[in-house]
């Protein structure tokens, strides 16, 4: 059992740190902010007191101007599974005592507020994540590598707000630009790589700061549109993930206080997430490393809770879930190459291939092995009994509105819940007729995905985020959907303007893909007229040419006896 699951159940397990409060002395108002939030005297010593450094702790200062939030809301963590009646979502960012970090220049400074104030928000997402809204910011006051990368990440965001949005599959910013800001970047990543280097190669450092580094490593190539390098970066964490934080489990090192396990529990959440990616973009890990993951989170899956009480808690089990399925759809599906004899596969920059099995969307075709059957069930039990946690949620935000940020966390949860309840029922057959027993779940994702989507095209600037998107589920949609009409309205959305950057996924390709499908299938029959059998097509591979904004995609229409196989060109 990997450390990322044993650290969940430990967590989940330790139950509330007690408060010792002490009754007879009266307690100074003019300390420090770590110690009037933790009740105790300060010994008021400057620029931080010495009770707070004895113990390890971060002392937050003097500036009257800066205010200590509550301890931030545990319904993000998980390790707890008992529903919380008032769960909070967690305050935003925190603003930093700018002026008690030591900047190189006033542009480090600039940039770093940056990030503070406009990064830190879009990389957090809609769920406000604890990492990128406050962990980063106060651990940068005490590791090098995590100032500059902030810096780094602070003026690529410039860079990129300051350039007309480039329609391009590869969001890449040409190295000979003499865009200062993103010079300035640059100078700025090399260094923190240069400290990153430096804390890793000390093995009586945490090793949360190699994960760390993992992170900010992959949110720089992502930014820049490098997307081979990106992932790269994030198997790499997922190795550590895997094998090191699980010996470093066993071996119970000492010296690590219970900040370092909530840095590394919050900082192994972000790499739950970035397992996602992977799984939904390009997953190349074998069948054995799928398997590898099977055992992770079984026991917090027992004690999903019957109520959810917050968004948070709700997310939590879901991107569990998420990657359960994921996996088991890695390691329980055969799947089929059935490219064109003949067909290369370029090792070109320009070339990008999506043969089968590479993403959780691209396995329609693949066929369940028989001893999956019971493992398909209780992962079919576990996602039924999550959308029953989940109605309560969703009972408590009734009514609120589609701008607000718990409207959208919800309604991502909905897109991503019903996308991946449909492909798990789907992998007990190989018909395209099955699709239709799913319209309900169809509607809800478009439904669902429609307000995100047009808000996002009345954006002005591009930006990155954290998030899982959601051009995938509403992609699956177009492509799987045979209703007429919500099929229509899933590619609409894929056509809206957009200024999200998405290195992973092209919704202009995603569209002209969609809208092929749809043409071949409802060719010679009448509007609203059931597609047969015969007629439904799925894709089984496709081989990109970024420069040339085409794509060849390998198509398969009917079953059987009447299977055809046919290339087809798209553009975009």
């Amino acid at each position: 059992m990997s450390l990322y699951v044993e650290t969940r159940e430990r967590n989940m397990n330790r139950g509330p740190t007690p408060v010792w409060r002490k009754t007879s002395r009266l307690k100074v108002k003019t300390g420090c902010t770590t110690c009037k939030l933790r009740r105790v005297k300060c010994d008021e010593n400057r620029p931080f007191c010495k009770k707070c450094s004895g113990f390890g702790r971060k002392c937050g200062g003097y500036d009257s101007s800066v205010h200590r939030s509550e301890p931030p809301d545990n319904s993000l963590q998980p390790h707890s599974t008992v529903p919380k009646c008032q769960a909070k979502p967690l305050p935003a960012i925190i603003p930093q005592p700018i002026d008690s970090l030591h900047f190189g220049s006033e542009r480090e400074a600039r940039y770093f507020r940056v990030f503070r104030d406009q990064a830190a928000h879009e990389l957090a997402g809609a769920f406000q994540l604890y990492l990128w809204n406050r962990l980063v910011l106060q651990v940068s006051q005490d590791e090098p590598f995590v100032k500059h990368a902030i810096i780094a990440l602070g003026a690529l965001n410039l860079a990129h707000k300051s350039r007309p949005i480039k329609a391009s599959f590869c969001l890449r910013t040409d190295p000979r630009d003499p865009d200062d800001h993103y010079r300035f970047a640059l100078e700025q990543y090399d260094r923190a790589v240069r400290y990153m280097r430096t804390s890793i190669s000390d093995l009586d450092r945490d090793l949360w700061r190699a994960l760390l580094s993992c992170l900010f490593i992959y949110c720089f190539e992502c930014f820049q549109g490098r997307r081979d390098l990106a992932i790269s970066n994030a198997k790499s964490g997922q190795l550590l993930v895997q094998e090191q934080i699980m010996l470093q489990a066993r071996r119970k090192m000492k010296g690590n206080h219970q900040k370092t396990h909530f840095i590394e529990g919050t900082i192994i959440q972000a790499f739950g997430r970035l397992d996602l990616l992977i799984l939904t973009a390009a997953d190349t890990r074998s069948t054995a490393e799928h398997r590898g993951f099977e055992p992770e989170g079984c026991i917090f899956l027992t004690r999903m809770p019957s109520k959810f009480g917050s968004i948070y808690e709700a997310k939590n089990h879901f991107e569990l879930l998420m990657r359960k399925i994921g996996h088991f759809m890695g390691s329980a599906l055969e799947t089929i190459d059935t490219r064109p004899s003949g067909a290369s596969v370029h090792e070109s920059e320009k070339a990008a291939q999506v043969p089968p099995g590479t993403s959780i969307y691209s396995y329609q075709g693949a066929v369940l092995r028989a001893e999956y059957l019971s493992a398909h069930a209780k992962l079919s039990a576990d996602l039924h009994a999550w959308f029953v946690a989940f109605a309560t949620v969703v009972h408590k935000l009734a009514g609120i509105k589609e701008e607000d940020t718990s409207w959208q966390a919800m309604a991502r949860l909905y897109i991503h819940s019903h996308a991946h309840k449909i492909m798990l029922a789907s992998m007990v057959s190989t018909s395209q007729m099955y699709y239709d027993d799913f319209i309900p779940d169809f509607k809800t994702i478009v439904f669902h995905a429609s307000p995100i989507f047009h808000r996002s095209s009345k954006m002005i600037q591009p930006n990155f985020t954290f998030d899982i998107s959601l051009k995938p589920p509403v992609a699956f949609v177009a492509f799987c959907c045979r209703d007429w009409t919500v099929r229509r309205q899933a590619l609409a959305l894929l056509k809206l303007p957009s200024t999200q950057q998405d290195v992973f996924w092209n919704k202009d390709m995603l569209a002209a893909q969609a809208q092929m499908i749809m043409e071949m299938e409802e060719e010679g029959l009448r509007f609203r007229e059931m597609i047969p059998e015969k007629k439904r097509a799925r894709t089984l591979n496709v081989d990109v040419d970024e420069v040339k904004r085409s794509a060849n995609v390998g198509v398969v229409q009917g079953r059987g006896e009447e299977q055809v196989v046919c290339q087809k060109v798209i553009k975009w």
